[in-house]
């Protein structure tokens, strides 16, 4: 019971919180589900994920296959289009949802993924620069989870993956250069992992940005220890 209110009470679930809870009264504002009839889910949203969660539902259902199905046109391989649009884990609290609600879900499913964002961003935030004060690391890990391209993509919500699993790679490759070089490679390998799974194309594009911040982790360490050392000898 104490672990529970520990963690409820932690920074990554206040600024998870925050977040959520900023989003419900912005959609509440302008009248988007599940508090009005407009939803997020427009261009290629509402062209072909809507019917991606029905097929999904219907998957987790048993009543369809994710494997092959005869709902797309005269029948074909749904192995490519699961693995691209469907595997994240969130995509599968669409059970809890009727097809007509689908556009509540993905207003719903867009408030957890930016809301999740501000959460990693926030662990990151804490563990890599300590000193910032509590305030100002909710406001940049809300900042990232309310920047341009998330808001952008809000019709094209598989990308946001990559986005909250980001600061994890990122915190990762932190580890692994200046803390614990065994914690900081479990957690970059789960993490990216994750990201591969969850979404290959951001994941790869996650891949590619970790290859720069490591650079950066890198140049940032020796610069950091070469002005300790320079100190020291003053």
């Amino acid at each position: 019971m104490n672990l529970v209110k520990k963690v409820l009470k932690s920074r990554p679930a206040i600024t998870f919180a925050a977040s959520f809870l900023v989003t419900m009264m912005i959609f509440a504002a302008f009248g988007y589900a599940p508090f009005g009839l407009k939803s997020v889910a427009g261009a290629d949203a509402n062209i072909q994920y809507l019917d991606l969660f029905a097929y999904l539902k219907d998957v987790l259902a048993g009543k369809n296959s994710a494997t092959y199905t005869m709902s797309a046109l005269l029948g074909g391989d749904e192995v490519a289009t699961f693995a691209y649009y469907l595997m994240s884990p969130l995509n599968f609290l669409v059970v809890f949802f009727k097809k007509s609600q689908l556009p509540i879900f993905y207003d719903i499913l867009l408030a957890l993924k930016l809301s999740l964002a501000a959460s990693t961003m926030s662990i990151f935030l804490k563990q890599r620069f300590p000193k910032i004060t509590r305030k100002f690391q909710l406001f940049l890990a809300m900042s990232y989870a309310f920047c341009q391209y998330n808001i952008a993509q809000s019709c094209n919500i598989l990308w946001l993956d990559g986005v909250y699993l980001l600061p994890l790679i990122m915190l990762g490759i932190y580890q692994l250069v200046a803390v614990n070089k065994r914690n900081g490679f479990f957690l970059l390998t789960i993490s990216i992992a994750c990201s591969m799974i969850f979404n290959w194309y951001t994941g790869l594009i996650n891949i590619m940005f970790s290859a720069i911040w490591l650079v950066v982790e890198e140049v940032l360490y020796l610069y950091e220890h070469s002005y300790e050392k320079f100190k020291v000898k003053e």
